[in-house]
């Protein structure tokens, strides 16, 4: 080896090491910077958690109609339990120990006044409204509060994302100039070799050097990749080779990108909008999240960083796109939102139960009590008392049967449901309707059945009576005074479910005007009749439990068709 080669060797060695130096300190401060963005993501969600229970706390009050305040202590103990887990979840630094600290004072002041509110001392309707305001007040202070964390964290986070972008550029060209410095120093060795073999073995070091450099891309738990303006990758890592399931880099350099991470729905305007980026027609889009498939076609959801490559003289030469993996986070934001839409929907219906309970309950039972109270106890023969003990029974009668609907609500809720036996339709019917005689005889209404397509049922067998006989007391009590009262029950097989029809020529039901509330607990819709308003909540609550469904025609002065779908 010449003078030469060994000062050109020597300025390779010195600069390779002080890239490694760089490089690897580049990769620490990245890494440093992405567990600080993954804690102030963390703390936003937990912030979040934070206002959705003081929303609830809110909630709970301004919806206690009866000021029972039951669900209070359930709501406070929700809030004391998601700050405790702010607090052991986040480091405790000065500013998060301000805000804790500042959020303790005010909600503490909140639950002072709402103490107040229901204190055993009598207060004028002045003074709780003004404590109700001052309540109010407090909880929109602490809400308040949160949003100007959560803005101070996520300016944060807008700052860690412009220093990591910037970085990741930094790195990537700091990486790609070591490839290049160290390919052209050895080639200029190599040509200054006279010796095949001294080349040769260069060239073997040359590569070494390559898969060093490679080594450190690899590291980066982010997708790397390059295009150039071409629309070509002209660098990819190994994590950008597992996301496409891929094993060589050889099997994607030079490629078009967008075969690789896009999809075919969206290929076409994704290469427009990448030549008009290039072109300088239009903006970089710093951030977006996309679907890629992998080569066995599994989709994986990807966040994008990118940003703009460009020349010593300021020209696009192409893109540097760092992508992470969020998949899981999307699946569990969407399990969230179903969860809030589920305990919403269960809040909705636990109010319904609470007015039932409160409401159904209080007039048999204050009918007990005037009954006992007028009862002859010295005399038991008295005349009087027969009348009070038929009221009685009545009376305990309409109490059994309120108890027993919330009973039959109870276990809708929990999904407690007998085991499904093979029933007979027709005898299960003609049991019913005998259970109903006198109903059916005093309405006049004719009940006609055909079971010949389908008469038999795999199904819990008292959810079953209930739903024929909620369907069939339904058709007596709503049919129509100006014609005779008749109701059709059918069955039939479709797409896998067996199919019950109850077709009754009775008032009908305005769908426009009341079909988003036709199932809701506690809903009628005709003046005059009786009835609890629970019959169609329980039957769409059970078969909907049980995997099936409930659907309905109707129209006013004709009649209804109720169809029940039982998995078959």
């Amino acid at each position: 080896m010449n003078n030469t080669s060994r000062i050109y060797a020597i300025v390779a060695v010195v600069l390779s090491l002080l890239f490694v130096i760089w490089s690897v300190t580049l990769i620490r401060s990245v890494k440093q910077q992405r567990d600080d963005v993954s804690n102030h993501v963390a703390a936003i969600t937990q912030i979040n958690a934070i206002n959705h229970a003081i929303l609830e706390l809110q909630t709970v009050y301004l919806e206690d109609k009866y000021r029972t305040n039951s669900n209070w202590v359930s709501g406070l103990e929700t809030y004391t339990k998601t700050v405790n887990n702010f607090r052991e979840r986040n480091t405790p630094t000065p500013e998060m120990a301000d805000y804790i600290y500042s959020l303790d004072s005010i909600v503490r002041r909140a639950v002072l006044i709402h103490s107040g509110i229901y204190g055993q001392a009598e207060k004028s309707e002045v003074e709780i409204n003004q404590l109700e305001t001052e309540f109010k007040s407090e909880l929109n202070e602490a809400l308040e509060l949160n949003d100007i964390t959560t803005s101070k964290i996520r300016k944060k986070l807008a700052k860690y994302s412009d220093e990591l972008a910037w970085k990741w550029t930094l790195l990537n060209v700091l990486v790609m100039f070591s490839c290049i410095l160290a390919l052209v120093l050895s080639v200029v060795s190599i040509l200054n070799s006279i010796n095949y073999q001294k080349r040769k073995k260069v060239m073997v070091a040359l590569r070494a050097e390559k898969d060093k450099a490679q080594s450190y891309l690899d590291m980066a738990g982010s997708i790397l990749v390059v295009i150039d303006r071409h629309q070509n990758i002209s660098m990819l890592n190994k994590k950008g080779l597992e996301i496409l399931g891929l094993t060589h880099e050889e099997e994607v350099i030079g490629r078009n990108a967008f075969d690789y991470f896009s999809s075919k729905g969206e290929r076409t305007a994704l290469i427009e909008g990448f030549k008009k980026v290039i072109n300088g027609e239009t903006q970089l889009v710093e951030y977006y999240e996309r679907k890629v498939v992998s080569k066995k076609g599994e989709e994986r959801i990807v966040g994008w960083h990118n940003s703009l490559l460009e020349d010593m003289s300021g020209h696009v030469i192409g893109v540097l796109s760092s992508g992470d993996d969020v998949t899981e986070k999307k699946f569990r934001e969407k399990a969230l939102k179903e969860t809030v839409i589920k305990l919403e929907k269960s809040n909705e219906q636990l109010e319904g139960f609470a007015y039932m309970a409160t409401h159904d309950l209080r007039a048999p039972v204050a009918n007990l009590m005037a009954l006992l109270n007028l009862y002859n106890k010295e005399n038991p023969e008295d005349e009087e008392n027969k009348f009070i003990f038929q009221k009685f029974e009545e009376s305990v009668k309409i109490l059994n049967n309120t108890l027993g609907d919330l009973i039959d609500i109870v276990a809708v809720n929990k999904n407690k449901f007998d085991e499904k036996i093979d029933i007979n339709i027709e005898e299960t019917l003609k049991d019913v309707m005998e259970s109903v005689k006198e109903d059916i005889n005093k309405s006049g209404i004719a009940v006609n059945f055909d079971f010949s397509k389908c008469n038999e049922v795999s199904y819990p067998a008292s959810q079953f009576r209930s739903i024929l006989i909620n369907m069939l007391t339904n058709a007596i009590k709503y049919r129509s005074p100006d014609k005779k009262a008749q109701v059709e029950i059918t069955s039939s097989i479709e797409n896998g479910f067996v199919r019950l029809d109850f077709a009754d020529n009775g008032l009908g039901i305005d769908l426009k005007k009341y079909g988003s509330k036709l199932f809701q607990m506690n809903k009628r819709f005709h003046v005059g009749t009786e009835g609890k308003g629970i019959g169609l909540f329980i039957i769409k609550s059970q078969v909907e439990a049980m995997g099936g469904k409930v659907g309905i025609i109707s129209e006013p002065g004709i009649g209804t068709t109720f169809s029940v779908f039982i998995k078959h």
